[in-house]
């Protein structure tokens, strides 16, 4: 929550710096490849984008609030889903909600239905966005949900770069046979849950264009039970946004 209130008062003090360029941040569909923020690509516009932690991330933009995408785990997983913006384009708020389908191929393949929704607040130079998405593994009673949320804003003379910060859970569960029952009550259900979450803070800046080009930098420290682990820097670059 410190971090979150930091971030908030550094984009306070660079929103008058960006207003002089748009009321709104740069086109920013994700801060980091699991982050959505509420933007999407609009009618013909294509983006990629690509991790050295070998994510792949293919939009395009089917009308101005409409937008089809492609992400993947290097050969370990890929997810292809429609997202549709449901506020005018005038609106400061946004509220986007998306279906698809995806593969993990990891052991076997596997297939999955997933299901998101994010919404969003649009200010001058910053904006505040939440993602809830869920996967459920076809016929196996596994689920995977993700949720998280953040900032992101403007800073640089023309408010050319981005500064963003996002917080998230993690957690899966999985249906399991329960031990055998034993002659007490009550008796236990046919099926007991299993699972575990994972926390994480991400934290980086997405940095102005070289030609057609945008370059992001993050840093993540995630906790897994009592174990701390930082991920990075990580380098990102993005294509046709």
């Amino acid at each position: 929550m410190r971090v979150l209130l930091a971030i908030a008062i550094t984009f306070a003090a660079t929103s008058s710096a960006a207003a002089d360029d748009d009321h709104v941040v740069p086109l920013r569909t994700h801060t980091t490849v699991f982050t959505p923020t509420g933007e999407l690509l609009r009618r013909g516009q294509f983006q990629r984008t690509w991790s050295v932690a070998m994510q792949w991330d293919l939009g395009v933009g089917l009308s101005d609030r409409v937008e089809l995408r492609l992400q993947a785990l290097a050969a370990l997983a890929g997810d292809l889903q429609l997202r549709v913006d449901v506020m005018p384009a005038s609106s400061p708020l946004r509220l986007v909600l998306g279906g698809g389908a995806a593969g993990t191929f990891l052991n076997g393949g596997k297939a999955w239905l997933d299901g998101s929704v994010t919404a969003a607040y649009r200010g001058d130079g910053w904006q505040a966005h939440a993602t809830a998405r869920l996967w459920n593994r076809l016929g196996a009673g596994v689920d995977i949900g993700l949720a998280s949320a953040g900032l992101m804003g403007r800073f640089g003379k023309h408010g050319q770069h981005v500064l963003f910060v996002d917080a998230g859970q993690l957690a899966w569960h999985e249906a399991v046979p329960c031990p055998a029952a034993r002659a007490v009550e009550p008796a236990p259900s046919p099926t007991c849950a299993n699972g575990d979450s994972v926390v994480g803070v991400a934290l980086g800046a997405w940095f102005g264009r070289i030609d057609d080009m945008t370059i992001g930098l993050s840093v993540t420290v995630a906790r897994v039970g009592d174990q701390v682990i930082p991920i990075g820097p990580l380098l990102t670059m993005s294509w046709g946004d």
